[in-house]
């Protein structure tokens, strides 16, 4: 989007000849002058050859040309045609051949304020120009509320994009980035300026992809490094840090000199650290050895350190965070930099340094909550590698009773309870779990305990524990409320309580749990022999969970309700249906199913269904020789003597190659 650069054969004409005024060739400028008209720069070529004409001391044809001039095409190429150097004197910038009105225009490129106000309050100037004027003056002087009423009325007495700039400009100064928005859109600001204020305005009311489309609209405009600078920056703030990177590249390829290199420098290399590329290293180095006094160079210190630190350089990590902390004692990444020299110490079983190190980040001020509580468990981490604490759980132990208000202790407390249920300490565990639900009840780890404890008082027998823990927590924590309801139908159908296993899992509606509930109830009134009931629950999954888990589940359920009552017929249409929706092991399960069917009616294609089954099966060893192991009983049931022998075969190479 931004090649080719912008050329404008008219511009370079203008140039050449403002070039051959200033060193006195005359003749050449006249030429130049006249081939820059016929690129569409009239008004500028009238100018300079009327400028020439005079300098030739022909004062006729220079007032001739002066009248022409209506206005000023291109404004902004005015400060070339008013800075002539040495010939400056001898122009006629002040002289009566030129129109007040268009002598205005010099204003904008003469710095003495004086020099302006003089030039406003003793010209004819239209109403219009002369509230331009004075605006401008305000504008200078920091007035923008002043300024913007003057270039309000300006604008209302005749509407010229000039004057639309600044109202602006001035609307960008005082942060009224609505009205500047509406005030465009209602009148179409022409312009590269106005186009690259909408797009700053844009960027800081958070619409940033439209302001990057401006802003990258107007990078073959005059404003085209500050363009190309606000599309990098940009595309930095939308996370697309090749375009950014490439973007700042090309702005350093313009922007040889000046302020803006050292962060277009740092925004480069941070958009090559973001894509992982270590050529970040080359551009945190250029600052800190082109700008010596740059305000980003501890930024580059830092980075510096932090990239070697990760690629396992420690040592030449060490140099430039020991660089940031000689040079930049009161850096706000002091910090990060003892952080970082702990975690080399500590990976060097250096653990005295490290504890220095870590313990200077409590000693440090105004840090980060999350830096602090870092420090203070890797110190407890140090020291039980130094051998102050038997074991890790200990240390966990001991950083819980020293740092109890630390974000991480309900972690800590969580993973202790994780060790002795692991180790089928299950009352220590408990104690640790209802300390989390306790101490910390509004934290992701109490959600967790709270599961897990309701799992443990069943395995230790248990369950009227369980039951109350869950319709307390039921009543205390309603953004778990299916999950509870979900554990209490499973404890009560575990304990045989089939009716209020049912009142629970019907309370559950929600897609992601529901076809759960729904198989467990269908199960509950399966085991109790009420197959019609089984009918409506599994239903529900069979018509609206197609890609539930319990899908096949449901089918070899439903079907087996039919078996039950003696509906052979219905049975198997139930198993055709579900074998047209199904796809690889699940059907090969139903399949197998039809064959036992099958096999109970002495049909003998029944032997076939097995070995279809079978090959559905796919990698499942196991699975596959589970059915042909079926298959042989049916085929010694239905006196195949030959199909035996064959599906005999077949399981002893399955067994071997599962064996190899």
């Amino acid at each position: 989007m931004l090649e080719p650069s912008y050329i404008d054969k008219g511009e370079t004409y203008l140039n050449l000849s403002v070039t051959d005024i200033r060193l006195n060739n005359l003749n050449n400028a006249l030429k130049e002058a006249k081939i820059a008209e016929l690129y569409d720069r009239k008004s500028e070529s009238t100018y300079l050859q009327g400028v020439i004409y005079y300098l030739l001391d022909d004062k006729e044809k220079a007032r001739a040309k002066f009248k022409k001039i209506d206005r000023w095409q291109y404004a902004y190429f005015l400060e070339n045609l008013y800075g002539f150097s040495e010939q400056k004197e001898r122009l006629p910038v002040n002289d009566e051949f030129i129109p007040d009105s268009l002598r205005f225009y010099f204003i904008f490129y003469e710095s003495d304020t004086s020099k302006i106000r003089g030039q406003i309050e003793n010209s004819k100037l239209p109403s219009w120009q002369y509230m331009l004027g004075k605006g401008y003056l305000s504008y200078k002087d920091g007035e923008y509320r002043k300024a913007l009423n003057y270039f309000l009325e300006s604008y209302n007495l005749k509407r010229e994009d000039y004057t639309g700039v600044f109202i602006l400009a001035s609307q960008f100064r005082l942060s009224e980035l609505d009205s500047l928005l509406s005030f465009q859109k209602k009148y179409s600001i022409v312009s590269p300026l106005a186009n690259y204020l909408k797009g700053e305005a844009l960027y800081k009311k958070g619409w940033i992809e439209r302001a990057t489309e401006l802003f990258l609209s107007d990078t073959n405009s005059p404003y085209r490094t500050h363009a190309i600078f606000a599309s990098g920056w940009s595309k930095y703030r939308l996370a697309q840090y090749s375009e950014s990177a490439d973007l700042f590249q090309k702005f350093l390829n313009i922007y040889q000199q000046g302020e803006l290199r050292q962060f277009a420098l740092y925004r480069l290399a941070r958009g090559l650290l973001k894509q992982g590329k270590v050529e970040s290293l080359t551009y945190f180095k250029k600052i800190v050895e082109e700008y010596p006094d740059s305000p980003l160079k501890d930024d580059a210190y830092l980075l510096l350190g932090k990239i070697n630190f990760l690629l396992n350089r420690f040592d030449e990590a060490t140099k430039w965070f020991k660089s940031l902390l000689s040079e930049f004692p009161d850096s706000p990444w002091v910090g990060y930099t003892y952080r970082y020299l702990g975690s080399i110490s500590a990976s060097k079983n250096d653990f005295n340094q490290a504890l220095y190190y870590y313990s200077k980040i409590l000693g440090s001020e105004d840090l980060s909550i999350g830096l602090i509580d870092e420090a203070c468990y890797r110190i407890e981490e140090i020291k039980w590698k130094m051998g102050k604490y038997l074991t890790k759980i200990s240390m966990f132990k001991g950083f819980i009773e020293k740092y109890p208000e630390s974000p991480r202790t309900p972690s800590l407390l969580l993973q202790v309870g994780d060790y002795y249920k692991a180790a089928a300490r299950y009352q220590k565990a408990i104690q640790f779990f209802k300390k989390v639900l306790k101490s910390y009840p509004d934290s992701e780890e109490a959600d967790e305990s709270l599961r897990i404890l309701g799992k443990l008082y069943q395995l230790i027998g248990k369950e009227e524990l369980a039951v109350d823990l869950l319709k307390k927590a039921l009543q205390e924590r309603p953004e778990l409320e299916e999950e509870i309801q979900l554990e209490l139908g499973n404890i009560y159908y575990k304990i045989e309580e089939p009716e209020e296993a049912i009142k629970y899992y019907k309370e559950i509606t929600s897609s992601k749990l529901l076809p759960y509930a729904q198989y467990q109830i269908g199960t509950i009134y399966y085991e109790l022999g009420l197959f019609r009931e089984v009918r409506v629950p599994l239903k529900v999954i069979t018509d609206k969970f197609p890609d539930s888990e319990y899908f096949n589940d449901a089918y070899l359920l439903l079907a087996k309700t039919y078996l039950q009552e003696g509906s052979l017929k219905k049975t198997i249409e139930v198993v055709n249906e579900g074998l047209n929706k199904l796809k690889g092991k699940e059907k090969g399960t139903l399949l197998s199913f039809k064959a036992n069917i099958y096999c109970r009616m002495n049909d003998k294609e029944a032997l076939d269904l097995y070995l279809k089954s079978a090959e559905m099966m796919g990698d499942d060893i196991n699975g596959t020789v589970k059915i042909l192991e079926e298959a042989k009983k049916c085929a010694i049931r239905l006196n195949e003597q030959e199909k035996k022998e064959y599906i005999q075969n077949i399981i002893e190479v399955l067994k071997t190659h599962k064996e190899d």
